[in-house]
């Protein structure tokens, strides 16, 4: 470990965090360490850390290929326009935008 850390501020920093919680943090600031090849763990790698173990890794293999962005698009706009045609009384919808519904998938104003 560098001089820089202060492991009583890195627990006071990491609120609920157990023991196990704050072994994985140091693990993950180890690799961190080792990424960059340095010989210690200086603080900013905790801080680092404590991003990844806190909100994940990042991924980005989650994205979408066009293909499926536009799936997603197509399906997303059958729904709303479904909904605007089923919850309007003359059948077409005179709004550009889709009424709220409630849990039982009629308009909240419909009940």
């Amino acid at each position: 470990m560098a001089p820089d850390v202060d492991f009583d501020a890195v627990a006071r920093a990491n609120p609920g965090f157990s023991g196990p919680d704050l072994a994985n943090l140091i693990n993950e600031a180890a690799i961190i360490a080792i990424r960059h090849e340095w010989d210690v763990i200086f603080a900013r790698d905790i801080d680092e850390a404590r991003a990844r173990v806190i909100l994940g890794r990042r991924d980005t293999s989650n994205a979408l290929l066009p293909e499926e962005k536009r799936s997603v698009a197509v399906h997303e706009t059958d729904v709303c326009s479904s909904r605007c045609y089923w919850s309007t009384p003359t059948r077409w919808p005179r709004s550009r935008s889709c009424p709220p519904v409630g849990p039982s998938g009629l308009p909240n104003n419909s009940r």
